[in-house]
């Protein structure tokens, strides 16, 4: 099967979504974080209403609610988005042709032969496929670029190389 793509910043996105999920500390230490956020503007919150006047003693309560806010929202998609726009191997058409043997990926800068044997797990959500050769690298198929029933061919051929992790 073939696959012709050239990924978007929300591909990428999506990815980290997927490739977030799992790991059950990944998935509630956002969680974890935005309840810390919370209560820091509660005490905050609660000391401005029991004592309008002293408002300034509840600075650092909100002054810490903001960076968590920040913390959590704004520097991570900050941070995906400058790595997104200067990595050249997201940022152009890529080819693979996906067999019994394995994944070749060719771009116009590159090409890679990979047996299955190299990858170590995969995952899928609505959107795309992930396929992984090692614990933090990934290739990604979004399903967009995929034809009628190639996902559906994908998906079995992953169960039949790899565990699904």
């Amino acid at each position: 099967m073939k696959i012709v793509c050239r990924y978007t910043f929300e591909d990428y996105v999506e990815a980290h979504r997927l490739h977030r999920s799992r790991s059950l500390w990944r998935q509630w230490d956002r969680a974890i974080a935005f309840v810390f956020l919370c209560l820091t503007a509660g005490v905050g919150l609660l000391i401005v209403l029991k004592h309008p006047a002293q408002y300034r003693i509840a600075l650092p309560s909100f002054g810490l609610a903001v960076f968590w806010a920040l913390l959590l929202f704004v520097f991570p998609r900050l941070r995906m988005q400058y790595l997104f726009k200067r990595s050249p191997y997201l940022n152009q058409e890529l080819t693979f042709e996906i067999s019994d043997e394995g994944i070749l990926q060719e771009s116009p800068t590159m090409r890679s032969q990979r047996n299955w044997s190299m990858f170590t797990g995969w995952a899928e959500n609505k959107r795309m496929f992930m396929i992984y050769s090692s614990p933090i690298q990934f290739i990604l198929f979004p399903k967009r670029f995929f034809a009628p029933g190639q996902a559906d061919q994908l998906r079995e051929l992953l169960g039949r190389k790899l565990s699904n992790k």
